[in-house]
């Protein structure tokens, strides 16, 4: 994280990464608004070096292609996004705010802010209104639950 910021990604206030996330040879093409929570496995990718294989195809010789051309995108994420454990996001990508990205969802294009987003391709699902409605009942709130044995049987009673 610490080396995307340095070479340019544009993170927002109050943003959160858990676990690890890969953020591709260009960060500086990444904007990330604030309030928003990056799990693990997420990966950002700016560039697609498959271009190279129509120009083969086309008659160019594989010296001159292959690891020198790419095409490129910049991805932005909006305000008070979660994206999920594994989403991959592609170069052009463009979330708005508000949204949710489920786990493994391999994003490309724009979405409307207030989304749920996923499958392969991510299309959007849902809405954040319906989610809400949906899961409002099942929030467990552990913040202050210190007691790993409290903790436990708090989630499983939830869970039942």
């Amino acid at each position: 994280l610490y080396k995307a910021k340095k070479n340019g990604m544009n993170v927002g206030s109050n943003t959160l990464f858990v676990g690890k996330q890969k953020f591709g040879s260009e960060p500086y093409l990444i904007t990330i608004g604030d309030n928003c929570l990056i799990t693990d496995g997420v990966r950002f990718i700016t560039h697609d070096g498959a271009i190279q294989v129509p120009m083969i195809a086309n008659g160019l010789q594989f010296s001159d292609v292959y690891g020198n051309l790419s095409t490129f995108g910049s991805i932005t994420i909006g305000k008070n996004v979660f994206i999920g454990v594994g989403a991959i996001l592609l170069p052009g990508s463009y979330v708005e705010s508000n949204c949710i990205i489920a786990a493994g969802a391999i994003v490309a294009g724009r979405y409307p802010g207030g989304s749920i987003i996923a499958g392969s391709p991510a299309k959007v699902v849902s809405d954040i209104e319906k989610y809400w409605i949906k899961n409002r009942n099942r929030v467990l709130d552990l913040t202050y639950e210190n007691d790993a044995a409290k903790r436990k049987t708090k989630i499983v009673n939830q869970a039942k």
